[in-house]
């Protein structure tokens, strides 16, 4: 019998060609699967490497359930076990009062767009997409909303064609939608508003069907479009118009995720970014009377390469027809998601609020001062008047900039070379994100962003409370600064 797989190697399995691990045991973001010591990590919009609290969390499950390289698991005990993390994500996010929940795990944000597509797709009509542009929620999810295969690599079948269609599906077109203008700067909101409703309304006109994707948040903080507009759009034509919240950041709170899926939205949502877990775990959240409407469609067999029967709900029909297959990758990933959620669970949302404001205020500070750097604007959400001081969710925890040479904003190429540098110096940021200066040349933006563990270490009782994150993330950004100003 071989021996078993060690825990990391299976945290690096089932998922596409970014979770592949390099030479150097880290995957595209530059994470291990594995934590690490030290080092400055404010890279949760992208990726970060797991705490030790997820990764003790996976490995007692990868223990329980003996996995190995020879037997890996059987498609039974994967069901079994994904069950069970259906009935705790439910518990954790505080949703056990929504009836028919359905939750449908894929191995990634660009998978959980596929899904969501190809059940907005009931077959009675083409299908027109509306999302935020690609540079807010990711390279992949035109193509993923488009029924077609994103990446090179899928979680389930290895090697695919990129850019060929799944199979089935009638989407006919994908609408981007800019949530900032040529010069970086946020479009007003009533401007993103009305270019999806006279789009809406263009595409119910010609008897077709809408899927509307909105950002909470979007990779550089972004709300939109309005959700209040998209559900106006739904309720003007019922069983026309779709909704999905891209909720990938997990940015939100459980407050916040019960409200858009008691309104009949569809979430997507991961277990890294902001929580904290390894990269590469998603689950789409459906709500009961979406889910009793969207069961029932047929998937096309294509889905086979991302997802098996026990990743959909088992009461749902259309689902019959996918293998029965395993991903113990992603069950592992999920089993470390969870513990971190369960640490927010446990936490006052006050503290929580309390512990991120003020490395947020310290961050903001030093970008609108320090000349080297510039902030991308990120407009402040109003506070939630249903949980005033503990609306966490409004705290910004995203901040992207442009860093400067010589006065110059660094161009793409430069900006992810800073971006690597800075990984292999320990400090980790989010991806580059490009975007337009107001002198209309291309530039990108890296992203400093807090996270869950940021928070939790900060109200640790046997640690130096919030002003050692304040401290850190200074120390961050002074690391950009040297290394920008450090000769080539």
């Amino acid at each position: 019998m071989n021996a078993p797989l060690p825990l990391a190697a299976w945290l690096g399995r089932g998922g596409d060609d970014r979770i592949a691990m390099d030479p150097g045991g880290a995957n595209a973001y530059g994470c291990p699967p594995h934590p690490v010591a030290g080092g400055l990590v404010f890279a949760s919009c992208t990726a970060s490497p797991p705490s030790p609290r997820a990764f003790a969390a996976a490995g007692d499950l990868h223990r329980r359930l003996g996995l190995d390289h020879a037997a890996g698991l059987s498609p039974q005990r994967y069901a079994s076990e994904l069950e069970r993390l259906r009935s705790e994500l439910t518990l954790q996010l505080g949703l056990a009062g929504l009836p028919g929940l359905g939750i449908i795990f894929g191995a990634s944000g660009t998978d959980l767009h596929l899904f969501a597509a190809q059940l907005g797709d009931d077959g009675t009509a083409p299908l027109r997409v509306f999302m935020p542009e690609a540079a807010e929620t990711g390279g992949g999810i035109p193509a993923a909303l488009a029924g077609r295969h994103a990446r090179p690599r899928a979680a389930q079948a290895g090697a695919v064609t990129l850019g060929s269609p799944i199979g089935g599906g009638r989407v006919q077109a994908v609408v981007a939608l800019a949530l900032r203008g040529p010069d970086g700067r946020p479009r007003p909101p009533d401007a993103v508003d009305d270019e999806l409703e006279r789009g809406v309304l263009a595409t119910v006109g010609q008897g077709w069907r809408a899927l509307v994707v909105l950002a909470d948040q979007s990779k550089t903080g972004l709300v939109g479009p309005d959700p209040s507009v998209a559900l106006a759009l739904q309720r003007r034509f019922p069983g026309r118009v779709e909704l999905l919240v891209d909720a990938c950041q997990g940015r939100l709170r459980p407050a916040s995720l019960r409200r858009h899926l008691s309104q009949g939205l569809l979430v997507a949502l991961t277990g890294s970014k902001f929580m904290g877990g390894p990269a590469f775990s998603g689950a789409l959240l459906v709500p009961g009377p979406a889910a009793r409407r969207l069961s029932r469609h047929a998937l096309p067999a294509g889905l086979a390469d991302y997802s098996g029967r026990a990743d959909w709900p088992p009461d749902w029909p259309g689902a019959a027809a996918l293998p029965p297959a395993a991903n113990p990758g992603l069950l592992l990933r999920w089993e470390a998601a969870l513990a971190e959620w369960g640490a927010l669970r446990a936490l006052d949302e006050t503290a929580l609020r309390a512990a991120l404001a003020p490395a947020a205020d310290a961050i903001a500070a030093r970008l609108r001062t320090d000349p080297a750097l510039e902030a991308l604007e990120v407009p402040a959400r109003p506070p939630d008047p249903e949980a005033p001081g503990a609306d966490w969710d409004r705290v910004q925890t995203v901040f992207p900039f442009l860093a400067r040479r010589r006065g110059a904003a660094l161009p793409p190429q430069e900006a992810a070379r800073l971006w690597r540098d800075l990984g292999a110096s320990g400090c980790r940021l989010g991806q580059p994100i490009t975007c337009a200066r107001p002198d209309g040349e291309p530039a990108s933006a890296l992203r400093l962003s807090l996270g869950l563990p940021h928070a939790l270490e900060a109200l640790n009782p046997l640690g130096q409370g919030p002003a050692a994150l304040v401290t850190d993330a200074m120390r961050a950004l002074d690391r950009v600064v040297e290394t920008l100003n450090r000769p080539s």
